[in-house]
């Protein structure tokens, strides 16, 4: 979560050069392989990278063929099989057992809008789902890297078929519904279209109810993860933005008031630590 948060926020900061970058997602493996589909990883002209989509056997590989990517504009899937013999001799010796397919796209207006709709499930806490085609066999109109994005509010279809856009928008509903991740075959037109609908995650969110000096450290481990972190307490000289400078929001409260302060949603993560005992417990009664 805190790999593609940082993949967001480079992209943000990279508003005139964005036609020299591509993006690698991980849409499809088999075996045993290090990441799970929808790993991404940002990739520059100039050889300069954000995440992985392994354990760093496949990464040189791909930053090689996202140049081409980037030249050519085109998309493409890539297939690494580290249970073929082959493997040892084109240099990876990865011994993973493992079979992986690569999808890398050029950075276009399109797949700003993707990111664009990432942000928003991430800053609204809420769940998306992305299904991204990412193999066309036939000669049907349809290629590969579009994707139609669904949230609650949302319905963007980026696909060119209104039939296979039915189709795909039911399956991303079941996928969204059960938050489950999934690859699903469409046969249209004489084609055969595989589809990759992945569920974005919102955000885990931390409450630590207790502002001492040992809540620092796991404001900046959770901060490492990608979590959104609120610090709870009422006494405004420990609960202060000074001390806790990368939390995401400091709550002045007492036991009684907290849940007419702080919303708790399915999601939340809750730490009891305030070290004052007729607190903790006041605060484990109301969780």
């Amino acid at each position: 979560m805190k790999e593609l948060q940082d993949i967001i926020l480079a992209i943000d900061t990279l508003e005139k050069n964005r036609e020299n970058i591509a993006l690698a997602t991980l849409v499809k493996v088999s075996g045993s392989t290090y990441r799970s589909p929808g790993a991404r990883m940002l990739l520059d002209i100039n050889g300069n990278t954000i995440g992985a989509i392994s354990g760093g056997c496949l990464e040189s590989d791909v930053l090689a063929k996202s140049q081409v990517v980037i030249e050519s504009r085109k998309p493409r899937v890539i297939k690494y099989d580290t249970t073929a013999e082959e493997d040892m001799i084109w240099g990876l010796g990865l011994g993973c057992q493992g079979i992986a397919h690569v999808l890398i796209e050029p950075l276009e207006q399109h797949k700003l809008q993707e990111i664009t709709f990432i942000k928003k499930c991430f800053e609204t806490r809420t769940y998306g789902a992305i299904a991204k085609i990412i193999k066309v066999d036939g000669e049907a109109n349809i290629k590969v890297g579009e994707a139609i994005l669904l949230s609650e509010n949302t319905i963007i279809n980026n696909s060119h078929d209104e039939n296979l856009f039915t189709e795909v928008l039911r399956d991303a509903k079941v996928a969204l519904q059960n938050n489950n991740s999934s690859l699903k075959k469409y046969h249209l037109a004489g084609s055969e279209i595989e589809v990759f609908i992945e569920v974005i995650q919102p955000l885990l969110s931390l409450i630590i109810f207790g502002a001492g000096y040992d809540v620092i450290p796991l404001v900046n481990l959770s901060k490492q993860l990608g979590w959104h972190v609120t610090v709870v307490d009422n006494r405004q000289r420990e609960a202060s933005k000074k001390r806790f400078i990368k939390a995401d929001k400091i709550q002045l409260s007492s036991p009684e008031e907290i849940l007419e302060n702080i919303e708790i949603r399915e999601n939340n993560v809750a730490v009891v630590m305030s070290h004052n005992y007729l607190d903790d417990l006041e605060m484990l009664k109301l969780l």
